[in-house]
């Protein structure tokens, strides 16, 4: 076994990492099968769309950003319980660098199950008169800064609010029980 994995510290700092990158990965998922579609119809080489469609690509970048913000806030408080000894700046980085990862694969997995539940037609099979649906590939841009940003920040609030803040102030079980018996 790896030295460094011998340490109930680390080994669990990093199965809360893996279980972050898995949570994104799964959130990723369940955008992409409900990212918003448009629909058209082939008339004359041109596609007709419904005016009232517009601004689909904005409804899926508002729920990237809005899943983005929710699994972050989440994983970072369930970083902050589940692994009490390995609080700590370091852990602060870490999840900043798994936050962009983590967004970086909810996008890509989003886009990937969004594109393969609503692919677009092959050009020779489209015929006037055809409905066709598919799904916007929605580019993160700017968003990608928010797994990062509020993750850190979320982590360090439950720093400065939470009791037991890093590892040399972690109670012990033993000594917490005997005090309530």
């Amino acid at each position: 076994m790896v030295p460094v994995l011998r340490s109930d510290r680390y080994r669990r700092a990093l199965i809360v990492l893996i279980a972050i990158l898995a949570v994104f990965a799964l959130g990723g998922c369940v955008w992409g099968i409900f990212i918003p579609t448009t629909t058209a119809t082939v008339d004359s080489g041109y596609l007709s769309t419904d005016p009232t469609q517009d601004g689909r690509e904005f409804t899926g970048f508002v729920a990237l950003v809005a899943g983005l913000f929710v699994l972050s806030m989440g994983s970072s408080l369930a970083a902050w319980g589940w692994a009490p000894r390995s609080r700590g700046p370091l852990m602060i980085w870490l999840l900043a660098i798994v936050a962009v990862l983590g967004g970086i694969i909810f996008i890509e997995v989003g886009n990937a199950v969004a594109s393969s539940l609503h692919p677009l037609p092959d050009i020779d099979d489209v015929h006037s008169g055809q409905t066709i649906t598919w799904a916007p590939h929605i580019t993160p841009g700017a968003a990608l800064a928010v797994p990062p940003l509020l993750m850190s920040l979320t982590y360090w609030c439950a720093a400065v609010v939470g009791k037991g803040d890093f590892p040399d102030e972690v109670p012990s079980l033993e000594r917490h029980r005997s005090t309530v018996d």
